[in-house]
């Protein structure tokens, strides 16, 4: 790093996918860094979820329901949820 040059802060989360959007991910359960700051939407983008997919989704942070707008720190759990349509 060069002095003068901010670090950047990283989180490296623990996120579950269940349900139809397991199709986009490489796996169920995996880890996942991004930068400090990063909303439970972005993060879900960058792990390739597309943005249409989340309109009905439901996100867990730590076992507590969370919004999308929800800000992300180090060590926590992201639980990604959709409903499955059936009956």
């Amino acid at each position: 790093m060069t002095e003068g040059t901010p670090a950047t802060a990283t989180a490296t989360l623990r996120i579950k996918v269940y349900g139809p959007l397991r199709e986009f991910v490489a796996a169920g359960e995996f880890a996942h860094a991004t930068a400090s700051g990063r909303t439970v939407r972005q993060v879900i983008l960058e792990t390739g979820v597309p943005e249409e997919h989340l309109v009905y989704t439901m996100c867990l942070v730590n076992g507590r329901r969370v919004k999308l707008d929800e800000p992300v720190q180090d060590g926590d759990a992201l639980d990604i949820f959709q409903p499955v349509a059936g009956g």
